[in-house]
């Protein structure tokens, strides 16, 4: 028997599990992509959902593949950034949100409050680096402003972007963002697909999306850590019981796991099974940051009880 390494604790990680609609609307975006060059008004995709069930994901992992890199010419060495991400920040102004892409490109940002200055520094950089797509994540953000006149103005500014850049968007962002492309009416007409990520429904029988989602983990965990169940706690109910825990969201899960990992390194563990008093170790630092009300912690509900409360939250839009 041996105990679990750092290393394996990153070669699980470095296996993925995704959302349902994980492979539909990565699709999408690429399909966004390839509008640029080919249109003269290339718009946006819109992609809505819950928060934590896997947007930041999609978004991350399309950036990834297309990670900036140097490029040298006769004209000298120059960063390429084919597709930009960005997280739109709270309270966000039009000079904030010009700060965080300026970030992403890494160069300082304009030290205005001009509209019109920040925009075509924007422009600028864009078209310096190459770029073809940029993936506007947390877009709910832009109704944080301080007033409804503020977020106007980001509105505006962003659809000028739009125009001028002639660069496909990708907004993600919660149902709630909804509101702030329909209150804009050229905006909403920029909005050339609507997409939803749907989150995962309750785990009932083996035969549904998160119980394979949770088994895939578990096999990871077997090939990377040699860790797996114990007898006495079935796969299903683990699904059930992380399907409370976690309000139906991925994210929580992988976070579960991971704890549970770190628990196993610190306590030198050489147990090659894991059930309920592991779980409940892992839970004893782990705070989720969505989970169903129940009346007792997931891991401490009597089995009997899961079904009832699976019925009464079939999805993550049931709280």
């Amino acid at each position: 028997m041996a105990m679990i390494r750092d290393e394996m604790r990153k070669a699980f990680h470095h296996k993925r599990c995704t959302p349902p609609d994980y492979k539909r609307l990565y699709s999408a975006i690429q399909r966004m992509h390839r509008r640029f060059g080919n249109r003269k008004d290339p718009g946006a995709l819109a992609i809505f959902g819950e928060s934590g069930c896997g947007k930041t994901t999609l978004s991350e992992d399309y950036f990834y593949k297309y990670c900036p890199y140097n490029n040298v010419s006769e004209a000298g060495k120059q960063k390429i950034h084919t597709v930009v991400w960005i997280e739109v920040p709270e309270y966000c102004t039009i000079r904030r949100f010009v700060t965080q892409i300026c970030k992403r490109y890494g160069i300082p940002a304009p030290a205005t409050d001009n509209a019109d200055q920040l925009k075509d520094a924007v422009l600028a950089a864009m078209k310096s680096a190459g770029t073809q797509l940029l993936i506007i994540d947390e877009a709910q953000q832009f109704l944080s402003s301080n007033s409804v006149s503020g977020a106007k103005q980001v509105g505006h500014f962003v659809r000028h972007l739009m125009d001028a850049s002639r660069v496909p968007f990708v907004f993600i962002g919660t149902p709630g963002y909804q509101a702030f492309i329909d209150a804009d009416e050229p905006i909403r007409r920029r909005i050339k697909r609507r997409e939803t990520m749907r989150g995962f429904t309750a785990p009932l029988e083996e035969k549904s999306i998160f119980h394979f989602t949770v088994l895939a983990m578990l096999k990871h965990l077997d090939d990377t850590c040699s860790r797996r169940l114990c007898s006495k706690l079935s796969s299903l109910e683990l699904s059930q019981r992380l399907y409370l825990m976690s309000g139906g969201r991925i994210g929580p899960v992988v976070d579960f796991f991971d704890q549970y990992i770190e628990d196993e390194i610190e306590e030198s563990s050489t147990k090659l099974t894991f059930g309920i008093p592991e779980c409940l170790r892992a839970m004893e630092c782990f705070d989720p940051p969505f989970e169903f009300h129940t009346s007792k912690p997931a891991f401490e509900l009597n089995r009997s009880s899961l079904p009832k409360l699976l019925t009464k939250y079939p999805s993550p839009e049931a709280q």
